[in-house]
């Protein structure tokens, strides 16, 4: 499981800096997905399955509401998915900007959007299974938590740095001066998603059941199954086993910060992730936030390179067919051929060709089957004889 965490907590990482960079609406988007699974995943390493599966929930409302908000800047543009050859679109699409706002915010870990409630969630499982854990895999969680923390600062960066290329500042094209106007048919999903980005993470407020007492962790208490007999039993999904065994097998357990309790870790892990996601959005608006926004990813020198190229992930893939994968497949497919399709029809050329001598003896003639039987008795008594001392 602490491998599936760490995995987890570098993806969120490792996607999160290859959207720092990107120049279309889409590919930011993109990369983001990858980053989220990548939240997912540390969940499920953590121990925390309703983490998991509620970051799942959110993300499909909030991500489907980014990538539809997409389509419809995508089509006012002229299919032209350059965040560079946009602005000002704010005032000229309204509704879309503002559902679109709404799926950012969500997207970037800002509170009370869903994203807000949903991610936390999964730090903070990261947090507390790393402070106690069994075996040494409480370092490996807590490094998981750092990437997953560095990954919310530039999920907040990447987010609004695509939020203020987009709709902020003046128009930088005559498209964005002019866009096509979208009908409702694409406003009237915005709308609905745009609601449910905000509310949504409404269905597990465990953070907040914890520290007042109140039953609004609807998702953890479905997830839990009946507890008491509340449940009818086919609703069980047996949350409380898989519990146990995170503890008894994995040995993954769970620990606070010193002198804070449960509910101090809880507060503290919850602002440290909105501190680091505020300070990556005050950091787009300072960079991109003007009425005419410069490119700023030329400082970072070689390594807007390599991330404008996705560390070679590309190329180190076709080098990997073509000078690894393919050779190696070409030889098999000759050893293949040659070794064991070789000794198959050996074996089977032997076969036919015995067959086809052993079976001039079945001529239908009785006296050659006769002479046969005579001379086989002869060979078996000469054979007897010499075996036995006959002779």
């Amino acid at each position: 499981l602490a491998v599936i965490a760490l995995v987890g907590g570098f993806t969120a990482l490792f996607a999160a800096t290859m959207g720092v960079v990107k120049q279309e609406l889409k590919q930011v988007l993109a990369y983001s997905t990858i980053s989220q699974y990548g939240y997912m995943m540390l969940a499920l390493g953590s121990g925390g399955y309703v983490a998991a599966v509620f970051h799942l929930t959110t993300h499909a409302v909030f991500k489907a509401l980014l990538f539809l908000g997409a389509g419809s800047v995508i089509i006012a543009m002229h299919h032209n998915e350059n965040m560079w050859d946009m602005g000002g679109l704010k005032d000229r699409m309204p509704v879309t900007y503002w559902t679109f706002l709404s799926g950012s915010l969500a997207l970037a870990g800002i509170v009370p959007f869903a994203g807000f409630w949903s991610k936390d969630e999964v730090l903070y499982e990261a947090l507390i299974h790393g402070l106690a854990s069994d075996g040494g895999l409480g370092p490996v969680y807590l490094i998981a938590y750092a990437m997953g923390l560095l990954a919310v600062f530039m999920t907040g960066f990447y987010t609004f740095r695509m939020v203020y290329l987009t709709f902020h500042g003046e128009p930088r094209t005559d498209v964005a001066r002019d866009p096509v106007p979208v009908g409702w048919n694409v406003k009237g999903p915005l709308s609905v998603l745009g609601v449910l980005a905000a509310t949504v993470g409404l269905v597990n407020m465990k953070p907040v059941a914890d520290l007042t007492g109140a039953h609004i962790d609807f998702l953890h208490t479905w997830l839990n199954g009946p507890e008491e007999g509340g449940w009818p039993a086919a609703l069980n999904t047996g949350l409380h086993h898989y519990e146990e065994l995170l503890h008894d097998v994995a040995g993954v357990n769970s620990g606070y910060l010193p002198g804070i309790g449960s509910e101090g870790t809880l507060i503290a892990s919850a602002a440290l992730s909105l501190g680091l996601a505020l300070a990556g959005l005050l950091a787009a608006r300072s960079l991109y936030g003007g009425a005419e926004p410069v490119e700023h990813t030329d400082r970072l020198g070689g390594a807007k390179t390599i991330l404008m190229h996705n560390y070679y992930q590309d190329e180190y893939q076709v080098w990997l067919a073509t000078g690894f994968t393919y050779p190696l497949a070409r030889a098999m497919d000759k050893f293949d051929q040659g070794v064991v399709d070789g000794v198959v029809n050996g074996v089977s050329s032997v076969s036919l060709f015995s067959g086809r001598r052993v079976r001039r003896i079945q001529s239908g003639v009785v006296s050659n089957y006769a002479t046969l039987l005579t001379l086989g008795l002869v060979v078996l008594l000469v054979a007897f004889g010499v075996v036995g001392g006959w002779f």
